[in-house]
């Protein structure tokens, strides 16, 4: 891969909203990981500096995000294209007040032509689909907001 190339796919990766990026070519490693606010960094380079704890450093515990109603949100662990139903044809896994068991699958989400079926981590009830069919999701986007029984 030749400099102008990685360089190219840098500052297209600044503009997008893509968070991660990893390319493998000809014995050749790229990974990139972008903030919320649009700074790039090698995630080598965030490894090392969370690797070194500054000393004297006093833990900080950030406030978890604000519950609606105690609501509980299945996130797509990969960018992909949201498939609500295993064909065109089928009926959907689940829809809006079904109920919901650990490990069981919610939808599939497409990532280069192959099918990953996302699985509750939760038990209860679907409240909102948060996501249409057939749509683009980003890594740790909310899809799936269920209510614990």
């Amino acid at each position: 891969m030749e400099f102008a190339e990685i360089k190219e796919i840098m500052q297209l990766f600044a503009k997008s909203k893509i968070q991660y990026l990893h390319i493998e070519r000809e014995g050749f490693c790229f990974k990139m990981k972008q903030d919320m606010a649009g700074s790039v960094a090698p995630i080598a380079q965030q490894i090392e500096s969370m690797a070194q704890p500054s000393v004297g450093s006093i833990p900080v515990t950030l406030p978890a995000e604000p519950a609606e109603d105690n609501l509980l949100y299945v996130t797509s662990p990969i960018v992909g294209t949201f498939y609500a139903a295993p064909n065109p044809q089928s009926e959907p896994f689940v829809k809006v007040g079904q109920h919901v068991s650990p490990g069981q699958t919610l939808c599939i989400i497409e990532a280069m032509k192959l099918m990953n079926e996302i699985q509750s981590e939760y038990s209860g009830e679907i409240v909102k689909i948060l996501v249409e069919n057939a749509q683009p999701v980003e890594f740790g986007q909310k899809i799936f907001a269920i209510k614990s029984v």
